[in-house]
């Protein structure tokens, strides 16, 4: 046999085995995902927003005792479009994404924090947050082009921080706004800001996030 082939179906193998050993978190979590979907983040980097989320949502064990994920959109309006207490699984999930529409309008990333800290992470919408054994997590893609500007985004990121939510900021488009992506970021920022510029990203970007959630 070809020397050549034979490293080729080594690599293969190799690769399939460490796909295989990607670490599922079934850790007592609810998990907010908030996708940008305003003008300026453009529809192709949208759905690589969307893809990112179904690859993360599939590496956790979805259930009411694990993990409970809401799905949140925006742009000028905001779409929660699944809540923690409906009945999900991932296939649910997946449609859900599958669903939601592109905006492409202005972006209004302090008032859907808002919405995700007082409509969202609520005993109403199914949240676990009176238990001190759930972990709170959110994890906001987007630009950070909001209209609100950036010390607006502190103040309301800050009170969810506050509540004990873990926040993590994913950039996307070539033309992000770093400082308000770490004004987003809980700390070290190392741990919780990373750079989605394209699907490459997307694996090492979702180890590092269910590393430091799980």
């Amino acid at each position: 046999m070809n020397c050549w082939w034979v490293f080729s179906l080594l690599v293969v193998a190799v690769n399939f085995g460490a796909e295989g050993k990607q670490k599922i978190c079934g850790k007592k979590i609810d998990l907010a995902i908030v996708l940008d979907a305003s003008a300026s983040i453009g529809e192709e980097n949208f759905k690589l927003g969307k893809d990112f989320a179904k690859r993360l949502i599939k590496r956790f064990t979805i259930s009411k005792d694990k993990v409970q994920v809401s799905v949140i959109a925006y742009s000028q309006y905001i779409n929660i479009a699944s809540r923690f207490n409906d009945n999900n699984d991932e296939k649910s999930l997946d449609n859900t994404l599958d669903n939601i529409v592109y905006e492409a309008s202005s972006s209004g990333t302090g008032k859907t924090l808002e919405t995700v800290n007082f409509e969202v992470f609520t005993e109403k919408s199914g949240a676990r947050s009176a238990r001190p054994d759930i972990k709170k997590v959110t994890v906001v893609v987007t630009d950070g082009w909001s209209g609100i500007g950036t010390e607006m985004v502190k103040e309301k990121v800050g009170q969810m921080k506050r509540r004990g939510i873990e926040m993590f900021a994913v950039g996307i488009t070539n033309s992000m706004k770093d400082e308000e992506l770490q004004v987003i970021s809980s700390h070290p920022l190392k741990h919780h800001f990373f750079r989605l510029t394209d699907s490459m990203a997307e694996n090492q970007i979702i180890d590092s996030i269910v590393k430091q959630v799980c």
